[in-house]
């Protein structure tokens, strides 16, 4: 996904309330964080798994201003 981001193939904000869900729910998760670490210091390189950190950082900009968004502006 976060080629077709960098590509400009799929916006920020449809990656964003398409699948911001899940790309948070998959950081969060507990083996996939070890995982990612564990490879980033046996090879002393973070850039392994960075555009997908890169999109987990979009999403939560993007709850940030929605939220923000929701607590301004009247619903109805």
């Amino acid at each position: 996904m976060s080629m077709f981001k960098e590509k400009k193939v799929v916006d920020e904000y449809d990656l964003y309330t398409m699948f911001g869900h899940y790309i948070l729910k998959a950081w969060k998760h507990d083996e996939i964080k070890a995982y990612v670490e564990n490879l980033r210091n046996d090879n002393k390189d973070n850039s392994y798994y960075c555009g997908f950190e890169d999109l987990v950082k979009m999403v939560v900009k993007e709850d940030k201003l929605n939220n923000e968004n929701y607590k301004t502006k009247p619903l109805f």
